[in-house]
């Protein structure tokens, strides 16, 4: 993987295991979808928060709307966008703030899976900005100068500049993963490699290796390394949702765990909640 890869350790943690590592009591849903008519009717799920005080935190979340003005039955295809949050209690309670990132392609009449979502998005301090990596089919990235960034404040990266608007803009797929067409990223720091690492899943169409799980490195957050794959699919399996955790996710050193979901039969829902160790070594 370029100057960098990672290995994975044989013991792992699945389903059951995993989740005897901690317990929970009831929750109260504090982001919840929309009305009829919203960007995020069929639901709003929080990717990202940052603190901006001690009681004050900014967040992102993926939008879907289920609507389709040819078929206003389906509940099950979805319209994304990506919208910002604010909460002024420490998370108690959050107020919508508006899209963020949306297509530039109009929603169709019918029913369709499309739009930009399943994003990850971290702090580029050196630069002091944030930087959305999101989906639309294939991976890209959008930047926002405003320390909280804001409705109307995000640029998507087109054609070698951080040129169209956040809203409707045209997008470029990323350096180095035109590709691998694939969604949510987790992307983070990592403190041995002194480079940023990033891990997602791919689709069904778009890549050499569908539904698994793979992996590149960057050194600026644009141009990213040949990828490789990290965990790959065999026969209807499906490998999404990867995240590696170490400090936290979106800073590690050279011993981490991937996280992800491992469907045995992508045809169906169930998954297993899946925690591998990994060790980031340099390439030979």
């Amino acid at each position: 993987m370029g100057s960098s890869a990672a290995k994975v350790a044989a013991k792992e943690s699945v389903g059951p295991v995993a989740r005897s590592m901690f317990s929970m009591s009831g929750a109260t849903p504090v982001l919840t979808p929309g009305e009829a008519g919203s960007p995020d009717n069929g639901g709003a799920w929080l990717n990202m928060v940052a603190h901006q005080d001690a009681k004050k935190l900014i967040g992102f979340y993926h939008a879907e709307d289920h609507e389709f003005s040819a078929d206003r039955s389906s509940r099950f295809v979805a319209w994304k966008s990506i919208c910002a949050c604010s909460s002024a209690d420490n998370g108690l309670h959050w107020q919508k703030d508006g899209q963020i990132i949306t297509s530039d392609t109009a929603k169709p009449a019918q029913p369709t899976w499309g739009g930009c979502g399943d994003f990850c998005i971290v702090r580029d301090e050196q630069h002091q900005r944030w930087l959305c990596f999101y989906q639309e089919h294939y991976l890209s990235v959008a930047m926002s100068e405003d320390p909280v960034g804001k409705p109307g404040t995000w640029k998507k990266y087109f054609n070698g500049r951080f040129s169209e608007p956040g809203l409707g803009g045209r997008s470029s797929a990323l350096a180095g993963l035109e590709g691998h067409a694939g969604g949510n990223p987790s992307v983070h720091f990592n403190t041995y490699l002194k480079k940023w690492v990033m891990v997602w899943g791919t689709w069904d169409e778009g890549s050499p290796s569908p539904n698994s799980v793979w992996m590149s490195t960057s050194e600026d957050l644009l141009a990213w390394s040949p990828p490789k794959v990290v965990v790959a699919a065999k026969g209807q399996e499906r490998n999404w949702y990867p995240t590696i955790i170490s400090e936290s996710d979106t800073k590690a050193d050279q011993d981490a765990y991937l996280c992800y979901a491992h469907f045995a039969d992508k045809s169906k829902s169930n998954r297993q909640f899946v925690v591998r160790a990994i060790r980031f070594l340099p390439s030979p």
